[in-house]
């Protein structure tokens, strides 16, 4: 048995060099265009620290982020990946399958806006209007699902302006568009009570509410948050779903709009009264801690005094940290570092 054990042993030593065998030293995160800044600020300043090459920060999107991340390991496969939303089951399962052992940290919030030109006409909106402007099948008089009729926000409820319905959001590959669907479009369709009801009878229908339109008037933008925030200035009867970060970027030209008749700021997303309060993730990839120089200060420096004490460099580019007790939590598995389990997840 002996010999037999030292094969195995030395096939899996083997395989190990040969993942590492191009190792890199320097760390690789891709995923959320949203967080994507604030990940790329904490990861070049540990290589500054730490001495190590410049690290690559890429902007996939969330999606595409986690098949990265969950494809295998080894140095031709990223280290983490930043995501405005929790992994998914399906995804986690994937992560299974190739044997990539991750740890999820909840790292700061992000506030899903619905914004205008401050050139258009102030708006005041409900997830429900959300809902109807930009859901593939909404209900009709009768309370049956019917195709999407509307084409001006005064069809959906008269006391909004008479101007078509355009939103740009961005595709779905994207965490932004995920947490759109749910802030906004799944809870508009639970607050409406003929869709309650249809949901009540036939829970399978519940998903439909987050199917969306694909006429006119519902615009996917393809490159980034950036060219929704150029296209709502160029068009001031349009509106655009983004994060916080870029109001705050584009304050001059922008307002974000009313939501349940509560504004999307800080104040409000601490509180829980504004619904579009999301958390943003860190996913770090747990095999890679051996081998990758600096990994292991990532998480540490993303809850730094440096980054968010008095003048925190996250701060000043717009970074909207945990609560406190969501802060504790965090250091807390920072210091455990223990692997996701699934059972908590959903797709």
């Amino acid at each position: 048995m002996r010999p037999y054990c030292s094969a195995i042993s030395l096939a899996v030593a083997i395989a190990t060099m040969t993942t590492w065998a191009a190792a890199r030293d320097n760390i690789w995160v891709v995923g959320s265009s949203t967080a994507q800044p604030f990940t790329k600020a904490v990861a070049e300043r540990v290589a500054k620290v730490t001495g190590t090459p410049a690290p690559i920060v890429e902007n996939t999107g969330t999606t595409p982020g986690f098949w990265a991340l969950c494809s295998g390991v080894g140095s031709v496969h990223p280290d983490a990946t930043n995501a405005t939303r929790r992994i998914k089951k399906s995804e986690f399962e994937v992560c299974q399958k190739n044997g990539v052992e991750i740890v999820e940290l909840a790292v700061g919030l992000d506030i899903l806006v619905v914004a205008q030109s401050r050139a258009g006409p102030p708006m005041k909106l409900t997830p429900a209007h959300m809902f109807l402007a930009l859901g593939k099948d909404v209900p009709d008089q009768e309370g049956r699902l019917t195709a999407n009729p509307y084409k001006t926000w005064s069809e959906i409820d008269r006391s909004l302006p008479d101007i078509m319905i355009e939103v740009r959001v961005l595709p779905q590959i994207s965490g932004t568009r995920d947490a759109m669907q749910e802030l906004f479009l799944q809870k508009g369709a639970d607050s409406i009570p003929a869709l309650a009801a249809l949901f009540r009878g036939d829970s399978t229908l519940r998903a439909t509410a987050k199917v969306m339109r694909t006429d006119s008037n519902f615009v996917v933008v393809q490159e980034n948050q950036d060219a929704i925030a150029r296209a709502l200035v160029a068009n001031p009867d349009a509106f655009g779903v983004f994060g916080f970060r870029f109001l705050q970027a584009n304050r001059e030209t922008l307002r974000g709009v009313s939501i349940d008749g509560t504004d999307p700021t800080e104040e409000n997303a601490y509180s829980g009264k504004y619904k579009g309060t999301r958390k943003l993730y860190l996913y770090i990839k747990k095999a890679h801690f051996d081998f990758i120089p600096g990994l292991d200060k990532l998480a540490p420096e993303y809850v730094s005094g440096a980054a968010l004490g008095p003048n925190g460099y996250l701060l000043a580019a717009g970074f909207v940290p945990l609560g406190i007790d969501d802060l504790m939590s965090t250091i807390a598995l920072i210091d455990a570092m223990t692997p996701l389990r699934g059972e908590t997840l959903k797709d």
